[in-house]
């Protein structure tokens, strides 16, 4: 196996990271020496050659001076012979080869002659004669051969390192492609290998995933169907409403119920179907469903049947669907009709009516019973407690009621019992009542009374009842007791035992006649 085989990608990439590094620095710093080294170069040549060409310059100023002694000529001289002076010092200052230091300060010497015709340039400046003139004159022609030499050299030298900036180019060109070389077997290929193989791993999972997605996909599709089989085939109406109210699905059940087709209801409102009470309880529960989207909203309401003209009474279930966001998209509803359940409730109501009354109601003569009797005056007696109000019983027996058995039967009996029961009952005040105590015995219980009062309805209903005419040709009377419930005496049985007590004096005293029991302690 190779190297590279053997190398992480980090480490790979770690590699041909450090080697670039080197190698970019390694160029620029070997690059910017050698054209450090052209511009000295160039910058010496164009110095050397512009000596060269002031040398002829000076001369020929000189020359043209003493012809015309124009002012402008002998400015001009002058400030070349500045510019020459200058340029020869920065020349000798950057001699660098031992050859152009052979020219400049050995045997040519022409540093020396040099600085021997800027001084024959300064004296004929300062006093310009035809004699000088010629020294100038020759010392130019003098110095232009060895200024030549100066100006090859620099160009030589300047060539020599041009070459070796060549030499250097080809060697970053071929360190440039190594490293190169090196990236691609470092880290190109290897990762071109991993590349190719994570593709073929992702490919096969994204062939695997679809697969799955797929599989899931036909499972929601079944699943849907199924769930829309069950919805249509549901026998409670469900509908599906979105954010505006608009109708998208409704169930057979549900256009049964309402006597519409499948299209009469899908794309329309509420308030195209239906109007006034219905139409406008809809949108108020809808409103209201809006504003707290995460409960579910019960209500009832009795729907007409458009096609049978049938009210129908109904419980809708009614549960915002939101999105991802929160955002409400619609509503979904399923109705119940308990058209039947209500009706059998209220017969159920009547005949538990029927039942209590039952148990709390004399057969007989219609009135309440012992049980009713002792559950009212209890309360009476309760009642009377909190508000500190009066409370007064009558305790009637009628007279002789076993003779009247004996000698008319059992249902002469009956008749006398039934004529006094709702003759008394005709005699007492609304919020009073009446039961029977038991056999021929009654009691009455009359509230916010006084025993007095209670001596007044007493005597009342003895009066009537011996005007009363029964089919066997014969009168009866009554004997009653009267007993008022003092506060703080809250047992039935004291009061009932007063009121029995002064029923059992009137009955002493000869029947037919109303006593009250402080009338006989």
């Amino acid at each position: 196996m190779s190297l590279v085989s053997h190398l992480s990608v980090k480490q790979a990439y770690v590699i041909v990271f450090v080697i670039l590094a080197f190698w970019a620095v390694f160029a620029y710093s070997t690059m910017q020496g050698v054209i450090a080294e052209e511009q000295k170069y160039a910058g010496l040549i164009n110095v050397s050659g512009k000596q060269r060409m002031l040398s002829q310059r000076t001369a020929l100023l000189a020359y043209k001076y003493l012809k015309d002694n124009n002012p402008l000529h002998h400015t001009d001289l002058e400030g070349l012979i500045v510019g020459m002076e200058e340029e020869h010092r920065f020349l000798t200052q950057k001699i660098t080869s031992p050859t152009l230091h052979e020219i400049y300060f050995g045997p040519p010497a022409l540093d020396a002659k040099v600085r021997a015709y800027l001084m024959l340039l300064k004296e004929y400046s300062a006093a310009p004669s035809e004699g000088k003139i010629q020294d100038i004159l020759s010392g130019s022609n003098a110095l232009l051969p060895l200024l030549n030499d100066a100006v090859s050299l620099f160009e030589t030298e300047s060539d020599a390192k041009i070459t070796v900036l060549q030499q250097r180019e080809q060697l970053i060109l071929a360190g440039t492609l190594t490293t190169l070389l090196l990236e691609y077997l470092l880290l190109v290929r290897p990762l071109s290998s991993i590349i190719s193989r994570k593709t073929e791993e992702l490919e096969e999972e994204v062939r695997g995933k679809t697969k799955a997605l797929q599989a899931l996909f036909q499972q929601a599709q079944t699943n849907h169907d199924l769930l829309d089989a069950i919805v249509q085939n549901a026998p409670i109406p469900i509908f599906y409403k979105n954010a505006q109210g608009v109708y998208e699905k409704v169930n057979a059940a549900f256009c049964e119920t309402f006597g519409f087709t499948p299209d009469e209801i899908t794309d329309k409102t509420i308030r195209d179907i239906a109007s006034g009470g219905f139409a406008n309880v809809c949108d108020a529960n809808d409103k209201k469903l809006y504003e707290d989207p995460e409960h579910q909203q019960v209500y009832e309401y009795s729907v007409p049947n458009r096609k049978n003209h049938r009210t129908v009474e109904m419980v809708f279930y009614k549960k915002a669907l939101l999105d991802e966001r929160g955002e409400i998209v619609g509503i979904v509803g399923a109705i119940l009709d308990v058209t039947d359940k209500k009706e059998h409730e209220r017969q159920l109501a009547l005949r538990n009516e029927q039942l209590k009354m039952a148990s709390e109601t004399d057969p007989l003569t219609k009135v309440g019973n012992r049980r009713l009797c002792e559950q009212t005056l209890r309360f009476h007696i309760a009642l009377q407690e909190q508000q500190h109000d009066l409370l007064t019983i009558l305790l009637i027996d009628l007279d002789d009621f076993k003779h009247v058995n004996d000698t008319y039967g059992h249902n002469g009996g009956d008749e006398v019992l039934q004529l006094f029961a709702s003759t008394a009952r005709g005699l007492i005040r609304e919020g009073d009542f009446i039961g029977r105590w038991g056999g021929e015995e009654f009691l009455i219980i009359c509230p916010h009374s006084s025993e007095h009062d209670g001596i007044v309805v007493a005597n009342k209903i003895c009066d009537t009842v011996r005007e009363i005419g029964f089919s066997f040709q014969s009168n009866i009377s009554v004997s009653i007791g009267v007993a008022q419930n003092e506060l703080g005496e809250s047992a039935c049985e004291l009061l009932i035992s007063k009121a029995d007590i002064a029923l059992y004096e009137a009955k002493h005293r000869g029947k037919d006649q109303a006593l009250a029991y402080s009338m006989v302690v």
